[in-house]
């Protein structure tokens, strides 16, 4: 059965159920989906503190010109003041020391100057609340921090120690198991032969999913020969997440499609109405969503970013698993319209404050070398007027920063 490429994400998307929830320690959470709401335990600062080297005082003790106050006590961060300020005098004070009370502002240690032992001579007046930060000024006790669902950066991982979260829940990580088929394969290290091609889909699929937050298990290379094959499928089935390449199609070899139905995998489709990666199988077996991709490095690529990376963000527990979508302007070259979602290899420019996309040149679904030359994939519609230069178009960027004009989603 064909499907639409809209169809058949919200096929895999339906099955693809978000994984148990774990505690995990914070060293460990980097990337990981927030599965509960976060607030803060205590108010952020919790005591009135210092933002200067300097002098805690009371701000109506300055006077234009000069003023001496009697310095009591040094304080650094971590201390307690042991007594509060009366007027006319001051406490030494560190960056992130607590404010003596009778303190109500702190003079940076550059408008000061030694008035002999036990004294210092602070130039010029002072203003109230100069220099420090007072009790919950960040955030309050009780104040929602992070939501569920949040995928944690390493400013969210510093805030959770911040709040005192030392073990967060979190979606548990999808396991994905990396096959790659045909008896035409070689591991990298290995110089092909003639008629052989070395195995780069099980590697550049790995990093895509360990990118999108996957744990990977790699199952090498499976050979055309269908007890071998099977077993390896059947390793594969143990795990979240199945992915093959190659075996997809329909030849006397493609084995992949006929071995997962005997496995009991339930094929909800075994093709897409797309350009590159029609020949594509998605099935499940129970909660495993096993993904039979196409055996051209580009097609494998590009089937990937399209419906095994939001599977494995939408397991992850992200509740926006859809492939990130920017609106650009088409630049030169031809674009012919088809009856399939096509989508092209590009790269970005700017042309003032328009960002254009560039089609890179490519000999088809087995030209590696285009993607590597490209920021993202030009989306153009099915059935549709094909679009010409200056039209804006959908643009799927395929990192998180696009190299060539600086940008971020």
């Amino acid at each position: 059965m064909m499907v639409t490429v809209d169809d058949a994400l919200r096929m895999v998307l339906e099955r693809a159920l978000p994984l148990p929830v774990e505690s995990v320690p914070l060293r460990d959470v980097q990337g990981r989906t927030l599965a509960e709401e976060v607030v803060a335990d205590e108010d952020v600062p919790a005591f009135d503190r210092s933002t200067m080297d300097g002098y805690a005082a009371n701000s109506g003790d300055m006077v234009n010109g000069e003023t001496v106050l009697a310095v009591v006590e040094d304080l650094f961060a971590g201390e307690l003041p042991r007594r509060a300020l009366r007027r006319g005098e001051a406490a030494r004070i560190m960056t992130g020391a607590p404010i003596p009370r009778g303190a109500d502002c702190v003079v940076m240690v550059e408008k000061t100057r030694s008035a002999g032992p036990g004294h210092v001579c602070v130039r010029g007046r002072a203003r109230p609340m100069q220099n420090l930060v007072v009790r919950g000024q960040f955030v309050r006790k009780g104040e929602r921090l992070l939501p569920p669902g949040q995928v944690l950066r390493p400013a969210d991982v510093s805030l959770l120690a911040f709040v005192g979260v030392a073990s967060p829940r979190v979606y548990r990580a999808a396991e994905c198991a990396v096959l790659s088929t045909g008896n035409e394969l070689v591991e990298p290290e290995e110089k092909p032969g003639p008629g052989l091609i070395r195995n780069s889909n099980a590697y550049g699929l790995s990093a895509q999913c360990a990118a999108a937050g996957a744990r990977i298990r790699f199952l090498g290379i499976g050979r055309d020969e269908p007890e071998t094959l099977k077993q390896l499928v059947r390793q594969g089935l143990e795990s979240d997440v199945l992915v093959t390449t190659g075996g997809a199609s329909v030849g006397e070899k493609d084995l992949v499609g006929r071995i997962l139905v005997e496995e009991g995998v339930e094929i909800c489709f075994n093709r897409v109405a797309v350009k590159p990666g029609k020949p594509m199988w998605f099935g499940t077996r129970g909660r495993v969503l096993v993904f039979g991709l196409p055996g051209n490095p580009l097609s494998a690529m590009v089937t990937a970013e399209l419906f095994v990376l939001p599977a494995l963000r939408r397991l992850a527990g992200q509740t926006q698993p859809e492939p990130r979508i920017w609106h650009v302007r088409l630049g030169e070259g031809p674009v012919q319209a088809l009856d399939r979602r096509q989508y092209l290899p590009a790269r970005l420019r700017l042309d003032g404050p328009e960002c254009i996309a560039q089609p890179v040149l490519s000999h088809g679904s087995g030209d590696l070398i285009s993607i590597i030359h490209a920021d993202g994939l030009v989306v153009i519609p099915e059935d549709r007027e094909a679009p010409r230069r200056g039209d804006v178009v959908e643009f799927l960027p395929l990192a998180l920063e696009v190299r060539s004009v600086g940008l971020s989603p």
